[in-house]
């Protein structure tokens, strides 16, 4: 029995080989999108009854009632942004933006992927402060 023809093993060595790489390459980029899922979907966020200013001094005293610092606040007209630190030491970032005069939506960020219960506690006492 002889060999097959070079030119009908070439092709599909080669087709072969694409299908190969190709299916890894999506695998990859399966698996950056997923990270990056958790990532974007790692913050919690809800709207507040409250203006701008009644927002952040909720969040802020929220924070202080937990025992978590202010590390940094910065404030515009329409939004602020505050730091703070767990006693592990993620980082948490709250974000606030007015929605109307007397609705603000808060994001807040509890370290890199997010921590559902660190964030939920955050907000109960956000919400507590707003007497809601």
């Amino acid at each position: 029995m002889s060999p097959p023809p070079l030119r009908s093993t070439v092709p599909r060595a080669l087709v072969l080989t694409l299908a190969a790489l190709s299916t890894s390459c999506i695998a990859a980029a399966v698996a950056v999108g997923a990270a990056g899922a958790i990532y974007l979907n790692g913050d919690r966020e809800a709207e507040l009854a409250g203006t701008l200013p009644e927002a952040l001094a909720a969040v802020e005293n929220g924070l202080h009632a937990l025992d978590l610092p202010v590390l940094e606040s910065a404030s515009s007209g329409t939004a602020a942004r505050l730091l703070s630190r767990t006693d592990d030491g993620d980082e948490i970032v709250i974000s606030l933006e007015a929605v109307t005069p007397d609705r603000t939506r808060v994001s807040i960020r509890v370290g890199t992927f997010g921590d559902s219960g660190v964030d939920e506690r955050i907000e109960a006492a956000i919400q507590r402060r707003l007497g809601r």
